[in-house]
This record gives C-alpha cells, structure tokens and sequence, in this order.
C-alpha cells in the first residue's frame, strides 16, 4: 500500500471597468508529500486582461467588436503519488515461497512541471465575419517524462525525470462567416476556417539524451531540436560500382556474388549512426466546416488537415520481409488505398515493387516500369536504386514516412420538420421532430511517400514518453454512414 497526503488552494479575481477593461488573476497552490524529497508544494499564478477598443467610439458602424487581449500563466503536471518514492516493493509467489521484488523505482528529486505560457492577439467582428488571431510563447520548466534503462543496467522500471527546459511558440486563428435572409422559409449559410502553427525546440536538458521507443521508431529529447525527434540509423541512398572487379554485396540482388557492372548498385550507405529523421509532431493543423439551411433542411460539410510531421510505419517492413518473393500477392498499399496490378512476384507494398523491378531486382508485373529494370547507368535506375535502398527494409527507421493528411471528416443532411407539426396542429403531442444522415471519413489524401492505411493511428495511444507517433498492424478509422430519428414529445 502506498501513502501520501495532497491539498489545494486557489483564489480568483475579476474585474469588469464599464464593458471596456477586463482583468482577470488567480493563483493556486498545490501540495503534497510525494512530490520529492526536495519539493513539497508549488504555486501557479494567471493573469489576463482585454481592452474593448470598439466601445471608445470612432468605429464604423459594420465594425461592432474589437478587443484586444493579453494574458500569462503558469499551470504543470503534478507527479504522480509514487515517482518521488526511490524504492516501492511489492511480495511474489513463486515455487520457493513468497518473496519480494522491486515495483516502482522512483526520483526523490523529481519536481513539479511548471509550463509557462504569455499569449496576445485580438477579437474581432466586421459586417459578417469575425476573425480570431492569438500569437503565444510557451517555456516548459521541468517536464516530467520517464528515463528508460537498458535491461543490462538492472533497472527494470523507468524512473520519472525532469527535462530542463523546452521553448515554443505558435500562432492560431479563426474566421468565420454567416449570412442570412427570408427567402425559402428561412436561409442561412455560413463557414468557419481554423489554423495553427506550433514550433518548439529542447533547450535545456537535465539528463543525457532521454530516446524511447520500439524498433526503428525511437523517439528523442535532446538539446537542439523539437521534442518526439524520431532519432535512428537510416539508409541514405545506393552505393554504385566504380570500377571493374567490384562484386555485388547486395543480398536481394539476383546477381549477389557476381561482378558487377559499371554503374550497378552494389550495396545500400548507411548513415553512419542515429540521425534526425523528422518530428511526430505536426507543425500545422486546419479545419474548414461549411453549413449551408433551407426549407428546413440543413446541410454540412467539414475538411481537416495536418502537415510538417512523420510516423514510424512498422507494418510497412513487416509487409516487405513477411511477403517477399512470395509469387502470389498482386495488390499493395499506396495513399491508403488497395493498389491493384497483375499477379506476380512482389511484397504488399506497391511503391517498394515498383522500385524492385525498376533496378532489375525482380517482374513484379507493374507496366509502369520496364519488366527487367531501367538501363544500368541510365538517370532513371541511379534514382530508383537511391530511392530502394533509402526505402528498404534492412533499417526499420526506412519506413518513417511523412504524415500529411487531409480528410473529408463529415457530411450531414438534415431535415426539421417542426413547420410541418405547426401546420397538421400536432405541436401539442410533437414538440419537435428531426430526421438525417450523417455520413464520416468520406475522403482522404495522404502524402505520396506514405504507404499505410490512415497517418493519424497511433499504436501507441497518448503516452508520456518520447513516442507519440507508431503504426504496427493497426486498424484504420472505417468509414461509416448513419441515419438518425429525434423526436421530442
């Protein structure tokens, strides 16, 4: 069993000068006895302040809001009840008796996470739009995250650390639209278009290099870079013969041991060690949602997207290694969609195929390329060689590929048939009455390199560690229609 004490405090203050001057300021203390040996209570302060530059006069008269507003706080993840406690045992049976072993390995040390954020921007409302702006700055003091040991350290739990500092900044924004009038019973139609932009960077680190992660899809905090850097060794591209005598080491190659020719791949490069390979976080994310009422109908529409990050696809190497040189699949994986083409030999990624026969490796039966390959030397077969080797399966990290997306979220029509109650004089049994459809995940466009089904699934789900971004096997978001009755009596 495990004991510990916890409390809080906060006070909030607001105050409202005329419809013109806001201000706003809290503070709040949280305590408790497990939050390490060197820290056992940390205060969070808030601050925030509008200005109504409309109500001071002067405005047109289409221009009916105009605040600017500014504000700074400080907020943090407590730690848990038992990451400041350096040894938790629990018992274990086993065929000797009961006995002890180690469960929880924490940090006396371990502090609060203090997240600092100042934001400004302004709202507005102009004839029939209203348009949000807010630029922000954000310092995270004292991440908590776990440090991961090798198992021959010993150390079978992972402690919680500190990161030192990380530093971001991002700008949002919101515009929206609506129109109205009298025609057809009643219309209104309207848009709402959202955006931002986030960038952030590890400045400070407590530790070494903090990497978790499975396979080739280890991610990172380390000085200089953003944090969930996906930090592994790749293939950097092809090394061709030079000269007469070379032999070909590459296994996969029909001619493996032979002489090669001048200007034949012979082997994959490699990067020499861990390297940079792009970030699971995506630096821009946007929505666009469309409405558009008449006659009782309703009809909506919204688009979504991300762009600026990449996922580790592990399914993508078990597709290549566990189907190759099979002879029998004739459809792979390209965008997130079935890929079909003529029976051959081949793996279940269309795009690694492709490439396959490209330099001569193979008849996978695509007829976008020449059965037996480019020409060796030609500009065609150096880039489908570069491109093979930076994709193949030897590294698992080949298979980070770019996550960009965009997706047609939803379409709805429905139908209120509340007139139509009033007009048969049922409003006294029917109050209201509703019917649509509703149909979800209608479309998609992934980015050209990615090969699996949907960029958004995560295997691992939200976690505090470095990995954020990892596909094995996982199922994609179906795409589904429903149909819906609301009736109110």
């Amino acid at each position: 069993n495990s004991h510990f004490k916890s409390m809080g405090i906060f006070t909030e203050h607001s105050f409202n000068y005329n419809n013109l001057i806001f201000v706003s300021a809290m503070v709040r203390r949280d305590a408790a006895s497990v939050f390490g040996t060197e820290t056992s209570s940390i205060w969070y302060p808030r601050v925030s302040g509008a200005f109504r530059l409309d109500q001071l006069g002067g405005f047109p008269d289409f221009m009916t809001l105009f605040k600017l507003r500014t504000a700074y706080g400080e907020t943090g993840i407590l730690p848990n009840r038992t990451w400041g406690i350096p040894t938790l045992w629990g018992s274990i049976d086993s065929q000797y008796g009961v006995g002890v072993r180690l469960t929880d390995i924490g940090n006396p040390a371990l502090t609060p996470e203090r997240i600092k954020e100042w934001e400004i921007g302004f709202d507005s409302e102009i004839s029939n739009f209203a348009l949000d702006v807010t630029y922000y700055r954000q310092n995270a003091e004292g991440s908590i995250i776990p440090q991961s040991y090798v198992p021959s350290s010993g150390i079978n739990e992972a402690p919680m650390v500190n990161v030192g500092k990380i530093e971001g900044s991002g700008i949002e924004f919101q515009l929206q639209g609506i129109w109205s009038g009298a025609a057809m019973s009643g219309w209104s139609t309207g848009f709402s278009l959202g955006g931002a932009y986030q960038t952030n960077e590890v400045t400070d680190m407590n530790e070494e290099l903090i990497i978790d992660g499975a396979g080739g899809g280890k991610q990172a905090y380390m000085e200089g870079v953003s944090k969930s850097t996906f930090f592994n060794p790749v293939n950097t591209g092809a090394i061709f013969a030079t000269e007469a005598g070379q032999i070909v080491e590459e296994e996969l190659s029909p001619r493996y041991g032979e002489d090669a020719q001048i200007g034949e791949m012979i082997g994959v490069e490699d990067s020499g060690g861990s390297i940079v390979n792009g970030v699971g976080i995506p630096d821009w994310t946007g929505s666009l949602s469309l409405n558009f009422s008449a006659y009782g109908f309703t009809l909506y529409a919204m688009l979504q997207g991300k762009m600026g990050h990449v996922l580790y696809n592990e399914g993508r190497v078990d597709m290549i290694w566990g189907n190759l040189d099979n002879g029998g699949y004739y459809h792979g994986i390209e965008g997130g969609e079935w890929v079909e083409y003529n029976e051959g030999a081949g793996t279940q990624v269309y795009g690694f195929d492709k490439l396959t026969q490209a330099i001569g490796y193979g008849d996978c039966n695509i007829t976008e390329v020449p059965v037996n390959g480019y020409a060796i030397g030609s500009q065609e077969y150096i880039d489908a060689a570069n491109e093979w080797a930076r994709t193949s399966p030897y590294y698992d990290a080949n298979s980070i590929e770019k996550g960009d997306f965009i997706k047609l979220r939803e379409i709805s029509l429905a139908y209120d048939a509340s007139r139509l109650i009033q007009k048969a004089n049922l409003s006294n049994y029917i109050q209201s009455f509703s019917i649509g459809v509703v149909a979800n995940n209608i479309w998609k466009k992934y980015h050209k390199e990615f090969t699996g089904m949907d960029s958004e699934l995560n295997s691992f789900g939200y976690c505090s560690t470095p990995q954020n971004m990892m596909q094995s096997w996982t199922m994609g978001i179906p795409r589904t229609i429903s149909m819906f009755v609301n009736v109110r009596f």
